[in-house]
């Protein structure tokens, strides 16, 4: 039995461990790991330049529907190592360590237990690959999953006034770097509220108050912008029908069916015990982190970076479990069934396994990137590259409007103003053929417009297998355009 747990220590601390060695080698890559990586880093220089994030979108810049918090920590941390994508993964990296402490932390305090903790913040650097080979880069994800995860430690363990109080702001903040992180925290502040009605204003009303004030500061200061992009954009968009059922076969049963039969049995085990307020709010814990991912995931942009807030709850009740099994079986010396459980927890993390070569960029990769980068340089005149506008900086040029972005006004919100205002501009740029260069990718959203007054000259790589991202969106730059001659 000793060697049996020895060796499920071992694989679950393989995982733990591959991730931060593949993280620290995707630090410093100068180019994209994710296709909207380039877009965080826009969004940073227009921090650090003292620009507003919230405007009326134009070809030169749309704002992104997030709320600003990670922006601004990207900044300061860039101002100390220099612009680039290694602050906003450097943020992106130590918020996901955050995780998994945190994760060890709440399972280690409910149950006394480091194995189990270890095994839950074990399990979620697991899902590194099915969670959109993540954690690690400049996206907002791992940032607003910690300051949730705070704040659900303090609200479990610590129900005073001043923890409640430290546990709004928490929650308020990871609100300010994901919108999602409120929806997250509704049924865990309805916990607090079963708890103790009175002491759980200390809690709500942190919350309530700092996202008003930020959101009355922010509107002010965006002449209205903020509440489109960070209230209203999200309001009536597309959905994947098909989603509403594959989130739970696909998505979570299928790489996760073990874990997830095993938390189960943390509720079973506790059924009939008489404190209900455990069981209560690892029940409102998983109601709210599982509702946001599959509401999120049904969206037709949803990634699988959606899905990290259902496998955090997911890990935590993977290791609560794990404890409660271990338990029973040795109350009852079942040293065999104990070995057996050991096995079935053994093979939920192999079948987690994935290959960390293939998230790591090769050199090729970045040899094609420093190519394109001289190319974009020795280029006269403006340059627009739809989608990667990081790499018109980089070649000492102007960056414009990302293609996602563009997107998201012109296809995919109910916002006739803005998208009148964006189409127009970018039909009167186009028409008087304001680029003298146009860098697009092999899916672009502009590229009928594009056709209409510039020509193809040619493809950008020879070679068809680098430079693209190693997750999410299979995309980059691929094809050049200059104008046509006009009429």
């Amino acid at each position: 039995m000793r060697y049996v747990r020895l060796a499920l220590l071992i694989a679950a601390l393989s995982y733990l461990a591959i991730y931060i060695v593949i993280a620290i080698f995707r630090l410093r890559y100068p180019f994209e790991l994710e296709w909207m990586e380039g877009a965080m880093v826009d969004r940073v220089i227009r921090v650090l330049s003292g620009k507003n994030l919230y405007v009326v979108p134009s070809i030169d810049f749309v704002s992104a529907p997030y709320t600003p918090l990670y922006f601004y920590v990207s900044a300061a941390v860039s101002k100390i190592t220099g612009i680039g994508f290694f602050p906003l993964r450097l943020v992106s990296f130590i918020s996901s360590l955050g995780c998994f402490f945190l994760i060890f932390l709440i399972v280690k305090k409910e149950t006394r237990d480091t194995f189990s903790g270890i095994l839950a913040a074990c399990l979620y650097a697991a899902t590194f690959r099915i969670g959109g080979a993540w954690l690690d880069i400049a996206r907002t994800d791992s940032l607003f999953i910690m300051l949730f995860l705070g704040a659900c430690y303090l609200i479990k363990f610590y129900p005073s006034a001043t923890s409640y109080i430290s546990a709004g702001v928490l929650i308020a903040l990871s609100f300010l770097t994901k919108q999602s992180a409120l929806f997250m925290a509704l049924p865990i502040m309805l916990y607090a509220f079963f708890l103790n009605p009175r002491r759980s204003l200390f809690l709500t009303l942190p919350v309530a108050f700092l996202i008003l004030l930020s959101t009355v500061v922010f509107n002010a200061l965006s002449g209205g912008c903020y509440n489109f992009y960070v209230w209203l954009f999200h309001i009536k968009r597309c959905i994947t029908e098909m989603r509403i059922v594959t989130f739970w076969t696909q998505d979570l049963f299928k790489p996760l069916f073990i874990a997830c039969c095993i938390a189960a049995l943390y509720f079973i085990a506790n059924l009939f015990r008489q404190d209900r307020k455990n069981r209560l709010f690892y029940f409102f814990l998983f109601i709210g982190t599982v509702g946001v991912s599959w509401k999120s995931r049904v969206m037709q942009t949803g990634y699988d970076n959606v899905l990290l807030p259902a496998y955090a709850s997911v890990a935590v009740l993977f290791g609560l479990a794990v404890n409660s099994v271990i338990q029973l079986l040795s109350k009852h010396a079942m040293k065999a069934l104990t070995i057996v459980f050991y096995i079935i927890c053994i093979t939920q993390f192999i079948i987690l396994h994935y290959n960390p070569f293939k998230q790591i960029p090769t050199s090729a990769d970045e040899a094609a990137g420093r190519k394109l980068i001289e190319e974009i340089a020795s280029m006269d005149g403006e340059v627009y590259l739809e989608g990667h506008g990081y790499l018109s900086l980089l070649a000492g040029k102007k960056s414009y409007a990302h293609d996602m972005s563009l997107y998201d006004i012109l296809c995919d919100t109910k916002n006739e103003r803005f998208r009148k205002i964006l189409s127009d501009d970018i039909m009167e740029t186009l028409k008087k053929r304001k680029f003298d260069v146009i860098i697009i990718d092999n899916h672009s959203v502009l590229e009928n417009v594009i056709r209409e007054y510039y020509k193809l000259e040619r493809k950008v790589f020879e070679d068809n297998g680098v430079f693209f991202p190693v997750t999410g969106w299979r995309v980059r730059p691929e094809y050049i355009y200059v104008p046509k001659n006009a009429n």
